[in-house]
Order: C-alpha cells, then structure tokens, then sequence
C-alpha cells in the first residue's frame, strides 16, 4: 500500500515533482515518513479492527447477521475506504503545497540572488561603463591635445620655413635688383666714360702745351662726360672707376683746369698707385703717363717731378708703345726735364 501511495504521488507531481522530490532537506523528508507511516498505521489498525469483528465467534442461540447487516457494514467500510482516500488525497495536496512553497520560496531566493547579482553586475557595468567612458574622453582629450600641438608646431614650422622663404626670396630679390641697379650704373658710367674718351681723344694733340680753342669745347665736353662716368662707377666694385677716374683727370690736365689742381693732384697720386699695383699688366701704362702729366701741369715738388719723369723713362724703357702713347711719352719726359732744369736755374 506504501508502494501505491508513493506511485500515487509521483504520478500526480510528475517529473518535475520527482526532481522536486530528490532535492528535499531532511526534515522534509522526515516530516513525510512520518505522516505516510501514520496513515499505514491508521489503515492496518482498522482493517485488523473490522477482521477482528468479522471472524469473530458467533454466541450461542443467536443467529449470525443478516445479509442487510452485512450490506451495511460493507457500506460503512466503504465509506471509511472513501474517507481515507479523501485523507490521502488532502495528505498529498498538503506536501504538494509545502513542496511547492518552498520551491516558491527557493525560486524567490534565487530570483533575489539572481536580482542582486543583476543589480550588482548592473553596477559593475555602470562602473566600467563610466571608466571606459572617462579614459575614452581622457585619451580623446590627449589625442585631440597632442593633435592639436602637432598642427600648431607643424604650422610654427611652416611658417617659420615660408618666413625664411620669403626673406631669402625678398633678400635675394634685393640683391638682384642691386646687382641689377648696379649693372646699369656701371653700363651707363662706361658709356659715360667711353663718350668722354672718343671726344677728347679725337679733338686733342698730347704732344703740345696749350689746345688749340676749338679743341678746349671738345675738351670741356670730354670732361663733362668723364666726370658723369666716374661719378657713376666710384661707388660700385671692380676697377671700371679707374677708367673714368684716368679720363677725367688726364682730360682736365690737356684742359688746363686751374679750379680743381688741388683734386686732379690727389687723384693723380691715386692713379700712380693704381699703375703700380698692376704694372705688370698692359692697361696700367695709361695710368702712369696720366700721372706723369698731371704733375707736369700742376706739380710743384722737385722730388714728385723727379719721380713722374723716372716714371715715363720707365714706360719708355720697357718699348712695345703705340705711336701716339710713345710720342706723348717722350713729350712728358722731355717737358719735365726742361721743368726740373727750370727749377735750378731759378
């Protein structure tokens, strides 16, 4: 009867009430031996009862119980099996229920457990998510810093190297244009100069005192344009002032120009000076003669005299001078002879 008891209640729980069933504490456990050995207790006790007054002797003279006794008693036990039944059926409900509450109860501890670990992991994840987005912003912030002091330097960089473009560019450009500038000054002071030369070397004769009236305009005019030449080219380098310089200076001798002796003397010595330094060169000879005749005109030292005329008998010593530079040569030297002679007598 145990054995259809407990067939009985796992056909009514199922499989979920047998899995139900294995996960019972003790005192479950317990409390249901004790309240199934109660009910065998009960059921044997009245059948042992009912046999009992069954096959019990029947007293003498009196007759056995009639067939509607029986239907009775019959009748009697099963209501008593229907009661019992009842009773199983209200024993059964009652784990049922204790069984469900405490996997109600389990559930909920669970679901409580299960409800924190939530709240819980729900604010660890706040958390990571704050931090994630705290470093996100943090590195964004470096990464927008560093960017932005990587365009700025970058940019410093740039500009620094177009400003030092640009001032090489504007230096350079000054330089041309000076150069340029300084190009044309010279261009225009040797046509200057050149003009000079043409005009009075054409309308002059070195070989005599005084020119001819006719020949003194050209000169004056040779002068002129001597004196724009060198007024061009003294301030620029090279050795092209030199040029004008000996024009002008040789041309205002052979024009006798009183109001500048004192200038045409110091840039006589200068043109010795000149002559001197590259006398080893053909074009210093006109340089020396220059000199020689300033002194002639203009000089009044016995040893400047002495040293112009040792100057041209140098010239003339060396030879390989054109006709006309030679004639003037030997005018020169002769003159300041005659002029030395002069100041000895006197």
């Amino acid at each position: 009867m145990k054995g259809s008891l407990s067939g009985l209640y796992l056909l009514q729980l199922g499989k979920k009430g047998a899995r139900r069933m294995a996960n019972r504490t003790r005192r479950e456990w317990l409390q249901i031996w004790f309240w199934e050995m109660g009910l065998v207790f009960f059921v044997l006790g009245s059948m042992y009862y009912l046999s009992q007054i069954l096959f019990r002797p029947i007293p003498g003279g009196k007759d056995g119980p009639a067939a509607g006794d029986l239907a009775t008693l019959f009748s009697g036990a099963s209501s008593l099996a229907l009661i019992l039944f009842s009773l199983l059926l209200a024993f059964a409900a009652i784990i049922g229920w204790q069984s469900l509450k405490s996997d109600v109860d389990q559930v909920k501890i669970k679901a409580e457990a299960v409800l924190t670990e939530t709240v819980k992991a729900s604010a660890e994840n706040q958390k990571r998510s704050a931090d994630l987005e705290s470093s996100m912003t943090t590195r964004l912030a470096n990464l927008e810093r560093s960017t932005t002091e990587r365009i700025a330097g970058l940019e410093a960089t740039q500009t620094a190297k177009f400003a030092g473009l640009d001032a090489d560019i504007k230096e350079k450009t000054r330089q041309l244009e000076q150069k340029t500038h300084q190009l044309e000054e010279e261009i225009r002071g040797r046509v200057h100069s050149v003009m000079g030369n043409m005009i009075g070397t054409l309308h002059t004769d070195p070989t005599i005192d005084e020119q001819s009236p006719e020949n003194q305009d050209y000169l004056a005019e040779a002068v002129y344009f001597s004196t724009k030449g060198y007024e061009r080219l003294k301030a620029l380098p090279g050795n092209g002032k030199y040029v004008a310089l000996n024009n002008l200076v040789y041309f205002s001798t052979l024009l006798r120009t009183q109001a500048r002796r004192a200038d045409l003397l110091r840039q006589a010595r200068e043109l010795l000076a000149v002559g001197r330094e590259f006398e080893h060169l053909p074009y210093s000879t006109p340089y020396l003669m220059t000199y020689a005749r300033t002194i002639l005109v203009y000089g009044s030292d016995r040893d400047e005299i002495q040293e112009a005329r040792g100057t041209v008998q140098e010239i003339l010593a060396k030879g390989g001078l054109p006709n006309r530079l030679e004639r003037e040569a030997r005018y020169i030297e002769t003159s300041l002879s005659a002029k030395l002679q002069e100041g000895i007598a006197s």
